[in-house]
């Protein structure tokens, strides 16, 4: 899991929560500084948890589009304590006001990691179709 979020205190109280479940975590205080983990192959990400308002001039909403961007079956979890409701509809991920329970933040990050898991499981390999006699290949 990456936890974005420029409070340090709430950043560092999110990500102990999440390590004491198991789980691997990084935290960036800013958007730029989640960007540096975005192309590091050492570490993938397949759960983000980002506050929405952050310092800098990218948002969470900036972050998780990127993310999305590399890795588009990427569990997120947007946080905003200056919204009741966010700027935008929260499509493919899950919106908590501040203040939020710590556990619905991991219950919610284990939600994203069993549907990704469920959605590799459904899909189906097909072979590519063999062109009939007289059909020409053709390479696409």
């Amino acid at each position: 899991m990456l936890v974005v979020e420029d409070e340090w205190v709430i950043c560092s109280t999110i990500a102990n929560y999440v390590r004491a479940h198991g789980w691997e975590v990084l935290e960036a205080s800013s958007g730029e500084e989640a960007f540096s983990y975005l192309n590091d192959d050492m570490s993938p990400v397949s759960v983000l948890f980002t506050d929405i308002r952050l310092g800098g001039q990218l948002n969470g909403w900036d972050v998780a589009d990127a993310y999305r961007a590399s890795y588009p079956d990427i569990g997120v979890i947007y946080a905003s304590g200056n919204v009741i409701e966010p700027d935008r509809v929260v499509t493919q991920g899950t919106f908590f006001p501040k203040p939020y329970a710590l556990e619905h933040i991991f219950e919610a990050g284990m939600a994203h990691l069993h549907q990704r898991e469920k959605t590799s499981e459904d899909m189906v390999c097909l072979e590519p179709s063999k062109p009939e006699s007289g059909e020409q290949e053709t390479d696409a």
